[in-house]
This record gives structure tokens, sequence and C-alpha cells, in this order.
């Protein structure tokens, strides 16, 4: 569903514009980078073709009329450089002939060209320009860039911020029958008020009126367009119930394709957390690694009794720890468990029985202002006391805590040591946060190895790694300076909640922004 490079909640569709044929192509493993980590699209061939002197032919016909200034074969070029279907994978060569064909108005490659800047592959990152080609295709009422310019109005990144503009592009996309525009229409029309909601009805109803193109030639694909929808308001609204559907749909993204996948989550997934009981173990692996979604999910499972005991001082726990990584569902979830007074006396009860969970629990309750009933020093002393007792997640909390000067004096070397012994307990979460803080701070003694480790980290969800990442692209720090994976890591961990991902990946924006995009 999604891709690492800006994982989303939704498919979108990819358009092929051909001389009256629509080509299917298979993907293998020689594809482009534009490709690459992406399931395989395209599964069949229309034609069998069984003589290779006609695929040569036609190849050759193909460059011929592209070279010629076809626009519609530069696209299709284009897209066969991009995939390697029938020439050699060339992302720039690609983005090269696309480019050609939507510098000549071609909807289609003016979409797919606006996805390649948007991305910086094949291409210098530009989002500026793309929004550009985006609106283009838009205005020539292709429904999927009419969702994209809906989502560009949400996202407060490439212009400010505008409801009712982002409405109006979202009910022409729902209008042409895009999906994931009418399941996000539904949840846009509660952010405006009823009086201005009328307005902007009757508005696109007017403009809708004239007759729509359609645009015939196009198969879906799960190829990412670098524009997904980041909504702080809507996650971080207390008000908004979390259901089982959700939290398994923050698994479908680039990032949790590897656990999705081995837990048999689809978009399809209602909401009975059936999932394939054999990806449990590597359910629990990526929570440990610090994964907020694999947390959440677990969290879920004891809090509902599904394939483990009911339990709801564990479910609190786990949704402590997601919420802790910035997860706001989790903190969500975390929150509506509070109100169970049954549950919280439980949790004081066995805390002041100096039971770790509980302890850690009760402490994380206050630090996110979920309760505010004991003093700052009590709740620092409840964290200490849990990670005395090698409770692991309360061991990686309170090496944060030292690290960040939160309710205790800063100390970094302590924060260290507390890490390192967790570590040795095999905690994967201390490990990166070690590698993470050495290669920032320059006190790395091999930082070959704790990149390493945060690749390893990151593959298993961690949303630090992620965020480390992107900040040693964005600097060159231990890896070559690349400021196309840097936005790529930012951004998913934005779309995943973290505002601190979101705050600079919106820097890099401000960073190139022209003058005409200035808000």
């Amino acid at each position: 569903m999604t891709n690492k490079l800006f994982s989303v909640f939704f498919s979108v569709f990819i358009i092929f514009a051909f001389s009256n044929q629509q080509f299917v192509y298979s993907q293998d493993s020689t594809s482009s980078l534009a490709y690459k980590k992406k399931h395989q699209f395209f599964r069949y061939s229309m034609f069998y073709r069984a003589d290779l002197s006609y695929q040569l032919w036609h190849q050759f016909k193909l460059v011929q009329k592209a070279k010629g200034g076809d626009p519609i074969a530069e696209h299709e070029l284009g897209l066969r450089y991009l995939m390697g279907e029938g020439f050699v994978s060339d992302t720039t060569l690609g983005a090269k002939w696309i480019g050609n064909a939507a510098r000549k108005d071609l909807t289609s490659a003016e979409y797919n060209y606006a996805i390649l800047l948007n991305n910086g592959w094949g291409v210098e990152w530009n989002p500026f320009q793309a929004y550009d080609y985006f609106q283009k295709a838009a205005l020539d009422g292709m429904p999927q860039a009419e969702y994209i310019l809906g989502v560009t109005h949400l996202n407060n990144l490439v212009v400010k911020k505008d409801l009712l503009t982002a409405y109006e592009w979202l009910k022409k996309s729902a209008e042409s029958g895009f999906l994931p525009a009418k399941e996000y229409l539904i949840k846009l029309e509660k952010k405006i008020s009823p009086e201005k909601l009328k307005k902007a009805k009757k508005s696109v109803t007017k403009k809708s009126s004239k007759k729509r193109k359609t645009f015939s030639n196009y198969l879906t694909s799960s190829t990412p367009t670098g524009l997904e929808i980041i909504d702080f308001d809507l996650i971080q609204d207390s008000a908004t119930i979390i259901t089982d559907k959700h939290i398994l749909g923050a698994l479908l993204t680039e990032t949790n394709i590897n656990l999705a996948d081995t837990l048999g989550i689809t978009e399809k997934n209602d909401s009975s957390l059936n999932i394939l009981k054999s990806g449990l173990p590597f359910l629990n692996q990526s929570a440990e690694a610090g994964n907020p979604e694999a947390l959440t999910l677990l969290g879920r499972m004891h809090q509902k009794g599904k394939y483990f005991k009911k339990d709801n001082i564990k479910a609190a726990a786990y949704y402590l720890r997601a919420a802790r990584l910035n997860l706001p569902i989790a903190a969500n979830l975390l929150f509506q468990l509070s109100k169970n007074k049954k549950l919280i006396f439980e949790i004081r009860k066995a805390a002041k029985k100096q039971e770790a969970i509980p302890m850690y629990i009760w402490y994380g309750l206050y630090v996110l202002g979920i309760q505010k009933d004991i003093a700052p020093k009590d709740a620092f002393k409840l964290l200490y006391q849990s990670a005395n007792k090698k409770y692991i997640p309360a061991m990686v909390e309170l090496g944060l805590s030292y690290y960040t000067g939160n309710l205790i004096k800063k100390d970094k070397d302590r924060a260290k040591k507390v890490w390192e012994s967790a570590a040795k307990l095999e905690s994967e979460e201390a490990l990166t946060r070690i590698a993470a803080t050495n290669i920032l701070e320059k006190k790395y003694k091999n930082i070959k190895l704790d990149i390493d480790i945060l690749m390893k980290s990151e593959k298993m969800g961690s949303i630090l790694a992620e965020v480390t990442l992107a900040s040693l692209y964005e600097k060159g720090i231990g890896v070559k300076k690349d400021k196309t994976k840097a936005v790529m890591y930012y951004r998913s961990a934005a779309q995943r909640g973290n505002s601190f991902a979101f705050n600079q990946l919106r820097k890099m924006y401000d960073e190139i922004r022209p003058p005409r995009f200035r808000f």
C-alpha cells in the first residue's frame, strides 16, 4: 500500500498514456531506484510475445518516435526505463523522457513527472515544481491529481494549510469516484463549520457542472506520490475513537511492510484482529526494536485478550511505550484506558507494592499529563525503582530522562550507562539509542557499526532510527549527504505522527522555498 518514500494509508494511480493501447509491464529485480523495495505492480502481460525480433523492433520504433518528439512515445520510453522493461533500468533516463513529455502538456506525464520531482527520483528534489505539474494535471480533470492538490493544502508544507481549498479539490476527486478522496472527505467535513461547508459544496457543484475529461488508459498501482496526509489535528484529538482498523492500518506503510506481510495484514482486514499467529514472534521483535505501531498492536491484543490473556495493565504499558515514541494514537488509547477508575486503582495499588510495570505506568501517566496526582520527584522515583527491577522499558525511559534532564538533572554519561545496562539485557531499543547518541554527539568509536545498528533497527520499524538516519543524510554525518534520503526518512516518520520529523522536514522545504510559495 505504501512505500518507504512517503508511506501512506491508500493506493494511488500511475497513469500510462500510450498510442491507443494499454500495456501491462512486469517488474523484476533490476528495477530502477523509483521502484526498489516495492511489490510487483504488474503481474502479467496482456500480449504473448514469443518472437524476440518483434520486441526488439517495437523497442527500436519506440525510441525512434521518442527521439522524434512524440510525447506519448517519450512517456512510454520513460516508464520502461524506470521499470527496466525492455531496457536497462535507469531512473535518470526515465525521468528525462517523462519530463520531456510533461513539458509538452501530456497530462499523464505531468502527473508522473510530478511524482519523480516530489521524491527526487532521477531529478533534483523539488516539491514546488512538482506542485505545478500536479496542478496542471488536476486542472485537466485527473481525479488522482485533484486528490493530491487537496492533500497539499492540508499538509502545510508546500502551500499554507487551507481546509476549504483542500475540500474543493478532494470533493472533485471524490465525485469522479477516487476512493481515497471519498474516505478522507468524510473526516474533513467534520473540521469545517456547517456554514462554510454549505458554501463550499455549492461552489464545487457549480465548478463541476461542465463535462469532465476521462482518463481511460491507466492502471492501479502502489506507486507513492510523496504527498500523503500528515494530519496531527486528527491523530492528536483525544475525542477521536481509535478502532482496530486504525491500528491495523497504521502498519500498512513501507516502513512496516514486512511486518504487515508476516502478520497477513491487508487493506481488507476488518476489526477482528485476526492476524497470522505465526507472525507474533516478529511482531514482538519489532516492538522491542522501538516500533510504535507494533507496540500499539500488542497493547490492543492484551486489552482484548487476542492471542494473549486479557490484561489491561500490560496493554497500558505497551500503549505508554508507543506514546513515548510519539505515536499519537497510542497516547489516545492510553488516555481512554485511564478513564477506567478501577484500572487506575489497581495500577496505583500494585505500584505501591513495588511492582515494576505498574510503577512504570503511573510514572508515564504523569509525564504524559494524563494524571497529575503526584509530585515530579515522586514520578521520577517510580521510574527509577521500576528500572532498578530490570524492567527494560523503564530502563530505556530512565536513560532518556537523564539524557534530556526531564524530572532530574541532565547527565548524558549516566544516560548512556543506563542504556548500556539495558543493552546487556538484549534491549534493541537501548542499542539504537546508544548508536544514535554516539553519532549525533560525535563520540563514536566505530561509526560504521553504529550506522549498521540504525539501519537494522529502521528495518524493524524503529522510528528513532528513522529520524536519526534522516538527520545523518541531511548533514552528511557518516554517510554521503543526500537530501532526497533525508526527506524520505523525515516524511515517513512525520506520517507516523512524529512532530519533530515534521518540523525538520518543514525546514528542508523552507530552505528551497521559492518566493511565490512563501507563507
